[in-house]
């Protein structure tokens, strides 16, 4: 993974577990799941190839949805939400440039997302 740059990562506590799940997008275009263990020592439990560089992901607090903001050239500033475990499902053009920050509601209402761009924009989930 050293030569990947990662742009993000995000946090989900399983209930009952003590550690909890790191996901991680950079620009190998992949959303990887790492299992936290000793520091350093991360383990990868689950891997997602995309065909687009995400520059922001999200993890709604029951796992049930990601969002990812997408960093490409043809579409900078557009969202995508993959079902848990990564299926596709909706995807918008939401910023001219992209996302820079993406956040889900403690209640999993609303998702906020702020683009490069200086816009900010709020969704019902």
């Amino acid at each position: 993974m050293k030569s990947v740059t990662f742009s993000c990562v995000a946090t989900y506590k399983p209930e009952g577990s003590n550690k909890p799940l790191i996901y991680t997008t950079g620009s190998d275009k992949t959303i990887r799941e790492l299992c936290e263990g000793a520091p350093g020592q991360g383990k990868e439990t689950l891997r997602y190839e995309q065909s687009v560089v995400l520059s922001q992901i999200a993890v709604m607090h029951n796992r049930k949805a990601f969002f990812c903001g997408l960093s490409e050239q043809n579409k900078p500033g557009a969202i995508q939400v993959l079902k848990y475990p990564y299926e596709k499902t909706h995807e918008i053009q939401v910023h001219a440039l992209p996302v820079k920050r993406l956040r889900v509601s403690y209640d999993n209402q609303s998702l906020f997302s702020c683009s490069n761009d200086g816009t900010f924009a709020v969704f019902s989930v």
